[in-house]
């Protein structure tokens, strides 16, 4: 860390790509890109993407939360949680890969329904957070990040970054929401928080993959700029 701050403490601006010189990957509307890909590996996606077409996106109940507290069940949750997650990525892939605007609305619907969940954080993890180990249910005003959350986010931010102007030519409401999601989810807990063991920051414990993962997936949320956000790297307090 010394030799980091040795390095860059003065003159780390000069090194940060700025928001607007920022690509890592084509946008859904860098058609050339997108089309030069073998077919293929394009055709899968799409065909993949088509199987979720006419997907019911699962609620997530109170009582899938309550099933891990009562009885150590979180099949019950997560088959629901992760099946949401692995069709949003598919159908996000798809349109990319397709460019016809023919998932969309799916997209949208994906984009909704994960916005709509009380936490993003896995039952089996509520315990990181202390005003929330002791409940079966999440504590909405109690927000912090595990690795389910961390990769959460860095699927919602893709999702903007490569869908936004198709996504903002139905409504602008659903990147606004991404945005404000993440801010409260993970921009906010990550810059302001310091008691989640994972950080590293409060607690002599040795510190595991959970360190490196959440810490990569939070910083991808960077992509997706905050209203009044200073430059990438840098994000101002509101």
């Amino acid at each position: 860390m010394n030799m980091l701050t040795e390095r860059y403490a003065n003159d780390i601006s000069s090194v940060i790509t700025t928001y607007e010189n920022y690509n890592p990957y084509p946008k859904a509307q860098d058609r050339a890109i997108w089309e030069s890909i073998p077919d293929t590996i394009r055709n899968h996606w799409i065909s993949k993407g088509e199987t979720y077409l006419d997907f019911s996106w699962p609620a997530i109940t109170a009582v899938d939360y309550m099933e891990y507290s009562r009885n150590g069940n979180v099949m019950q949750f997560q088959g629901k949680y992760e099946e949401r997650r692995i069709a949003l990525a598919s159908l996000v892939l798809a349109e990319c890969m397709e460019g016809a605007g023919r998932f969309i609305d799916q997209i949208m619907n994906g984009i909704w329904t994960i916005c709509e969940e009380t936490s993003w954080v896995t039952p089996p993890h509520m315990v990181i957070s202390k005003a929330s180990s002791s409940d079966c249910i999440p504590n909405i005003s109690d927000q912090y990040i595990d690795l389910f959350a961390g990769e959460t986010a860095s699927l919602m931010a893709t999702t903007h970054y490569l869908l936004q102007k198709p996504l903002d030519a139905v409504s602008p409401n659903i990147c606004d929401r991404i945005r404000l999601e993440m801010k409260r989810r993970i921009s906010d807990p990550y810059l302001e928080r310091s008691d989640l063991w994972w950080m590293g920051l409060e607690t002599n414990r040795k510190m595991n993959n959970w360190n490196p993962w959440i810490n990569s997936n939070s910083c991808r949320r960077y992509v997706v700029r905050l209203s009044g956000a200073a430059p990438r790297g840098f994000p101002r307090q509101n």
